[in-house]
């Protein structure tokens, strides 16, 4: 008896699911019974939305998560994406930094400098954009178009509002600027749509032309047929202007599976589950198995949407297209710096004139008095997170498994 005990024990470790995680109550069993049976695996899944779709947004979880971005390069090495998509559009990256985009894909060493660039100017944030998960992705579509012939290689558009931190030497600057530029989500939708205009007529001789595109950005500015909470308006997100301009069939904008956000209610650093958890519950109930899939006729879709208390929609299906889901959310991890962006010291200098500017505090201040210039260069890099430990996301969704 015991040592029957003891391998279904060494079974269950084995699996990696924990033994409530194999029953679903009936609350989830329509969702966990679709996965089983119509759950296809996620990176072909995303590949193929380029055959039907012309134009593919994917809605990423917090900008500094890793695991989102490994997913990505997966879909990146599938044959499908590199016969078909032309151009990849990020949020990440002021339009103004698109000539060192531009040398850095056409350099023959792939040398990552243009891109510290290009995060050291990064809109808004007075200490650059730092995370590692982005320079990682750049640096891997550098790599793939080295296995492509010259014509056949993917272009890297920034699609974020102009900026140039030059021009900021007070508050009333970066004022004026960000009043400027307050449309934000029309800007970069009307680049991303003015871009993928002229790349079609360039090629439209060519019978054998790449003419897919894929977008990333934030589900905020990636979702599309919402509407604003506050009114009955349409909400003017990336998405939406997207499929506005192109129509929605040409359109598909993908979650990628993640907590929800702007919860109004929320207390700081709480964690609030989409459906109250049943989502989890069902992929935890499935083994965790990767998956992708559209939403529309499937139980994920018909759900009521729920995912931010700023935008409103009857279902999800009526939101977004289609759903990932890759890993568990305690498997998520953020790389908050990537390993050479502080490797130059004067660039804390700038860091505290911009912060003198806009009269705040400089972001390492604390730090730096303590330790030196020297932490930024080589120890916040090594920084890693789990943003949603086991212990606190699984008791969120464990009363909907046996």
């Amino acid at each position: 008896m015991k040592r029957a005990f003891a391998c279904i024990v060494m079974l269950i470790l084995l699996s990696g699911v924990s033994p409530a995680a194999r029953a679903d109550t009936p609350e989830i069993s329509d969702h966990v019974a679709f996965l089983r049976e119509k759950g296809q695996d996620p990176v072909a899944y995303l590949a193929g939305l380029f055959e039907r779709h012309k134009i593919v947004v994917f809605g990423e979880t917090r900008h500094d998560e890793t695991t989102q971005y490994e997913f990505l390069q997966q879909v990146m090495r599938h044959p499908a994406f590199a016969a078909r998509v032309k151009a990849v559009f990020t949020e990440v990256g002021s339009r103004s930094q698109q000539d060192a985009m531009d040398a850095f894909l056409q350099s023959r060493d792939g040398d990552e400098a243009p891109l510290i660039r290009i995060g050291q100017a990064c809109t808004f944030h007075k200490a650059g954009w730092a995370n590692a998960n982005i320079y990682e992705f750049w640096k891997n579509l550098w790599k793939l178009n080295q296995s492509l012939p010259p014509h056949q290689r993917i272009w890297a558009f920034l699609s974020d509002v102009a900026w140039d931190w030059n021009a900021f030497r007070t508050k009333a600057d970066y004022t004026n600027k960000m009043l400027e530029v307050a449309d934000r989500d029309f800007l970069m939708a009307k680049l991303i749509e003015n871009r993928i205009r002229q790349l079609d007529r360039d090629c439209a001789a060519d019978k054998k032309r790449k003419d897919r595109y894929l977008v990333i950005m934030n589900t905020r500015h990636a979702l599309g047929r919402v509407k604003s909470a506050k009114s009955d308006t349409w909400g003017r997100n990336v998405g939406y202007f997207l499929e506005t301009a192109f129509g929605p069939d040409q359109v598909s904008i993908v979650l990628y599976h993640q907590p929800r956000q702007s919860v109004i209610q929320a207390e700081p650093g709480s964690i609030h589950l989409i459906r109250d958890g049943r989502w989890d519950a069902a992929f935890a109930a499935n083994r965790n198995k990767p998956v992708g899939f559209d939403l529309a006729g499937s139980p994920f879709g018909n759900d009521p949407f729920d995912y931010s208390d700023y935008f409103k929609a009857a279902t999800y299906q009526d939101a977004v297209d289609g759903l990932i889901f890759w890993k568990p959310l305690s498997q998520y991890l953020c790389r908050p710096c990537s390993e050479r962006f502080y490797q130059d010291p004067t660039f804390y200098t700038e860091i505290e004139r911009r912060a003198k500017a806009l009269e705040e505090e400089n972001p390492f201040e604390q730090e730096v008095a303590r330790y030196g210039v020297e932490w930024l260069v080589s120890e916040f890099p090594k920084m890693r997170q789990h943003p949603y430990p086991a212990a606190e996301v699984e008791p969120l969704f464990r009363k909907w498994l046996r």
